[in-house]
């Protein structure tokens, strides 16, 4: 039921959010980057990679999220393909209802945007609540933190619904259903490791930067040293190996192909002078607390991944590894990249992809504080105004931080003033 809600409360945000704005307005689906993700399906399946037969100055109409090489004949995006993948059923759907079937011109099209996210966002959420049954068994009003927390006291949600175009819901999914399947197949759920393997290769091939999940292979669910070396065998086996090698090769042939087909030379990424500018003298504490898209700023329930961790030492010590080496990963290398504030964004929005992970030391948190019931409710209370300003705060926010500079204390604050006084 919960999923049900959280899919139709998405999707009639998400429709409602972008219903009457012109192909021109940048709050639209295919707006921007967003566009970028999206073009493989009409450049395949309508212009055959054709770009004379795209609508006339449409690159400049969707906000230069690709780019037209009318010398080669060539429809160019540097983004992957892997969001275009997961909304080809939706798009398919739209594309057949569609009045004028261009991509561009009908409503279907930007519809369909809003559908796919919200279809993600909630069975990803699902996936999640299912997997957490397994460390929090018997424990049903802890495992409602999933529905509450995830899409609520984050920018997830922003992400599935004013946002749904970009690739972080769709990421969100994939690697929650990558850890569902593999914690099933270490569990000796299921006897298959191609699905968890294939699932992983396909997080790779919408985000490249989710490659730093795959030391979670090692450390998830390990307990002791014992399991620790346990897995690593395991997973070094040519069973193994040469599955996540084949699937990570395998769903890279059609990237590999694209990339040659737009740059003319065999290349893994198309990001040109995108480089990581400011190594070694990182970025850290604008990624973690800065009036532009800081992690803390717009997401301060993320305190609690971090003191979680702590708690699930306890009984899943290399878990608790695995999440801190991903948030360690994760900080390092956006402090150093070039836009280390990820542009127009809510928020640190890099990070949404792997809330499916940094769920866990949250409930385990609020599982150690149950045994007091003051700060029990102490805790909680926090929680759910972290919960209030992170969600309205997102419904006022307007694509972009305008202030002046990362540290423009002044604008933060007055809008989030405004914000909660509903001004």
């Amino acid at each position: 039921m919960a999923t049900i809600f959280i899919f139709f409360a998405s999707l009639f945000i998400g429709l409602r959010h972008n219903k009457g704005n012109t192909l021109s307005d940048y709050h639209r689906e295919l707006k921007a980057d967003k566009s970028g993700y999206n073009v493989y399906l009409p450049a395949l399946f309508i212009y055959n990679f054709n770009s004379k037969n795209l609508p006339a100055d449409i690159e400049n109409k969707v906000g230069k999220g690709f780019s037209i090489d009318t010398t080669n004949d060539k429809i160019i995006t540097k983004y992957p393909y892997g969001v275009a993948l997961l909304q080809l059923p939706f798009w398919s759907i739209a594309h057949s209802l569609a009045e004028i079937k261009d991509g561009y011109s009908s409503l279907a099209y930007y519809s369909a945007i809003d559908w796919a996210a919200s279809f993600y966002l909630a069975l990803g959420l699902l996936l999640i609540f299912k997997l957490a049954s397994f460390y929090f068994e018997n424990k049903t009003r802890l495992l409602w933190i999933t529905f509450l927390v995830l899409p609520f006291a984050t920018n997830l949600f922003y992400y599935a619904t004013y946002d749904g175009g970009m690739s972080h819901v769709y990421s969100f999914f994939v690697i929650a259903a990558f850890l569902y399947t593999y914690i099933r197949y270490l569990k000796n759920l299921s006897s298959s490791f191609l699905i968890p393997a294939m699932l992983f290769a396909l997080a790779v091939v919408i985000r490249p930067v989710n490659l730093i999940f795959i030391w979670v292979l090692l450390f998830i669910d390990c307990v002791n040293l014992k399991d620790l070396f346990h897995r690593a065998k395991l997973l070094i086996q040519p069973k193994h190996s040469l599955i996540l090698l084949g699937c990570l090769f395998l769903l890279m042939i059609p990237q590999l192909g694209y990339n040659y087909y737009a740059a003319s030379k065999l290349t893994l990424s198309l990001y040109t002078d995108e480089t990581f500018l400011y190594f070694p003298a990182l970025k850290l504490l604008e990624v973690l607390m800065a009036t532009n898209n800081g992690i803390f700023t717009y997401t301060p329930a993320f305190i609690f991944v971090l003191l979680g961790c702590w708690c699930f030492t306890k009984n899943q010590r290399f878990f608790a590894i695995a999440t801190l080496y991903v948030f360690l990963v994760y900080i390092t290398f956006y402090g150093s990249w070039w836009s280390y504030f990820l542009g127009c964004a809510f928020g640190h929005r890099g990070l949404v992809e792997f809330y499916p992970l940094f769920i866990f030391p949250i409930m385990a948190f609020f599982e150690k504080q149950s045994d007091n019931k003051l700060r029990a409710n102490v805790f909680t209370a926090l929680l759910i105004f972290f919960m209030f300003c992170t969600t309205l705060m997102a419904k006022r926010y307007d694509c972009c931080y305008y202030g002046n500079g990362d540290w423009d204390w002044n604008y933060y604050f007055n809008y989030l003033l405004r914000t909660l006084l509903f001004k």
